[in-house]
């Protein structure tokens, strides 16, 4: 999109294979059995306005508007057609039976909050079953550097596809494997994760409802660290919260520590306002 102006492209890769089904191609439909692409690169911006760079990628472009220079007849009006873009017959809408990405890279930069641009690699998808305006099979991991399987996964069915991905519903379960402090900090830009360093493992069940994001499950930190002390013993924890995204704040329905042995009940709270 022309209106998010950057030095990269949008979208680059090392290579891409492409199936295509032959018999919907007599019906001028395009039913692709699977892409593939090794090693993506993807640039996603958000504008100052909330809106992504990716929110226009199959949607018709409106013409521009006619002008003439001073001393110039006025061109004549455009027509019907040039004034509409052309809707595309039911038949031809695009559909994908698979997608899978191998060691991909996105790149964010966040005008809206004023976030400089960060990159999370090592990335892979299996998404199938996409159609317009139905949901979506997902199964996204990334695998962070470090020891250990390190590795964050997210399976689950989502979509359909909202301008804004944070209101797009989704249902499924999030893993933690191995996963050091050092590579959530990647996704996670918190405060309060400065000065600390663990080793997390654990899987939760996650829904979004219109930007209403629910998780429901147990993790469990190794060898945790604050401000350079180790703690000595795992801190275990199960938890039932949600996050309004839409008005900032976060309820916890329920919420249970253990501190090597010794348990700890976490008061539960309707309404906690987001700093």
């Amino acid at each position: 999109d022309p209106r998010f102006p950057s030095t990269k492209p949008f979208a680059q890769a090392e290579e891409l294979l492409v199936s295509v089904k032959l018999m919907p191609l007599l019906s001028k439909r395009v039913e692709i059995n699977s892409i593939e692409l090794t090693k993506p690169k993807i640039e996603m911006i958000r504008n100052q306005q909330g809106v992504w760079n990716f929110s226009t990628i199959g949607k018709a472009q409106a013409a521009p508007a006619a002008t003439s220079q001073p001393g110039q007849k006025p061109s004549a009006p455009p027509t019907q057609e040039q004034k509409e873009p052309q809707s595309s017959p039911q038949g031809q809408q695009f559909e994908l039976g698979r997608l899978q990405i191998n060691d991909g890279q996105v790149a964010i930069t966040d005008y809206q909050k004023k976030q400089p641009r960060a990159v999370y690699d090592h990335i892979d998808l299996d998404l199938s079953g996409y159609a317009p305006g139905k949901p979506v099979n997902i199964d996204l991991a990334a695998h962070l550097p470090g020891t250990g399987k390190q590795e964050i996964r997210l399976s689950g069915k989502g979509g359909p596809m909202q301008d804004d991905p944070l209101k797009t519903d989704f249902n499924g379960t999030l893993k933690l494997d191995g996963v050091s402090l050092a590579g959530i900090k990647k996704f996670v830009n918190s405060q309060a994760l400065t000065d600390m360093d663990f080793t997390a493992t654990g899987s939760t069940d996650v829904s979004n409802k219109g930007g209403v994001v629910s998780a429901k499950g147990n993790v469990t930190l190794q060898n945790p660290r604050v401000r350079n002390t180790n703690i000595g013993y795992p801190i275990a924890a199960d938890f039932d919260v949600a996050d309004d995204l839409n008005r900032d704040f976060i309820t916890i329905n329920k919420g249970n520590l253990k501190l090597g042995t010794t348990p700890i009940a976490i008061q539960a709270s309707r309404r906690l306002p987001l700093a």
